[in-house]
């Protein structure tokens, strides 16, 4: 399928702005994984009077809100479903392996093991798939009860961890596996009431990554497949009902590991290098919009070499994991 590439120019998204922790500007401070929730910006830090851990910056300053301690150690923050969600790390494991996660939310911080996961969209359930025990469970945040649902195939890539994702507050959950940690990549999905796993699709023949992501109404999924090597091939399809995959947009270049993030039920926005440097197949990757309903990209940077995570809050798409946080605006 041939790519479709329009630019009719960004009239409801404002330029990409980036916001410093306040904490960037005091000597001798550390920051970095910087991330949008609630409409402040939080981060890892050291060098500040609290110690090394997790730093929220609103109108006040610098708050501590996760100390690392004896046996962990807390890394990159996220916003999911608007709770605030942290990367954990053990202290006897290697440098910046993820192991866990912490779920903070307004009553309590509760902490599970896995390498990837989600947070539905009301905030209640926390689905976590664990590559070390080959699982995925569902957490319920208000209780602290955890469920298995499965199991999961692939052993532990730390490079590209299992991709989870939750609909219907909690129902469904989706998940990327493998039979190997490099090939037949695939999608499932859980019907947490059925108890029931149904694969939507796969195995590709490997090596093979994918990415998935429920649309707001949990209608369709959206899902990523880069195909690498001598001729790469990046393609973003859409699955609906029990219809097969439908190819919105083809790419034949390298593209960055980004998950999709919808804006609305036809609308993603994802990272993208649109334009190869001159005889390569690599180049700068700028936040771009595509309509599900007929392929066209809009790109909402140009040329900027964007690098970080995708996420939407609201009316605001954020670019997390440096140490400034990227703003996009919708008006």
């Amino acid at each position: 399928m041939p790519r479709r590439t329009e630019r009719p120019g960004r009239p409801d998204i404002s330029p990409l702005n980036w916001k410093a922790p306040l904490a960037a500007a005091t000597p001798g401070a550390r920051v970095h994984g910087a991330a949008f929730h609630q409409g402040a910006v939080v981060y890892r830090a050291s060098g500040l009077p609290g110690g090394r851990g997790i730093y929220r910056d609103g109108n006040g300053g610098p708050e501590l809100v996760l100390a690392d301690t004896s046996d962990s150690r807390f890394l990159m923050p996220f916003s999911l479903g608007g709770v605030l969600v942290v990367q954990r790390t053990s202290t006897n494991t290697g440098a910046g392996h993820v192991d866990g996660f912490a779920f903070v939310t307004a009553g309590r911080t509760l902490q599970a093991d896995g390498h990837g996961c989600a947070v539905s969209p009301d905030g209640r359930h926390a689905a976590v798939a664990d590559s070390q025990a080959r699982e995925v469970r569902l957490l319920d945040l208000t209780t602290g009860i955890s469920r298995t649902l499965g199991p999961l195939d692939a052993g532990l890539d730390p490079m590209f961890p299992p991709v989870v994702d939750v609909a219907d507050n909690g129902a469904r959950v989706l998940v990327t596996d493998a039979r190997t940690p490099a090939s037949d990549a695939s999608v499932d999905v859980f019907d947490v009431a059925l108890g029931t796993r149904t694969r939507v699709l796969g195995p590709l023949a490997g090596p093979s990554r994918l990415t998935a992501r429920f649309s707001p109404s949990g209608a369709r999924i959206c899902v990523t497949v880069m195909l690498p090597g001598d001729a790469p091939v990046f393609r973003l399809l859409e699955l609906a009902g029990q219809e097969e995959p439908r190819t919105v947009l083809e790419l034949r270049q390298t593209q960055p590991f980004s998950v999709p993030c919808f804006l609305d039920e036809q609308t993603v926005i994802l990272l993208l290098l649109l334009h190869p440097h001159p005889g390569a197949s690599f180049g700068p990757s700028d936040v771009v919009m595509v309509r599900l309903d007929g392929g066209v990209t809009t790109a909402l940077t140009d040329h900027a070499d964007v690098q970080g995570t995708l996420r939407v809050h609201g009316h605001t798409i954020s670019v997390d994991g440096g140490r400034e946080v990227g703003l996009l605006t919708r008006r």
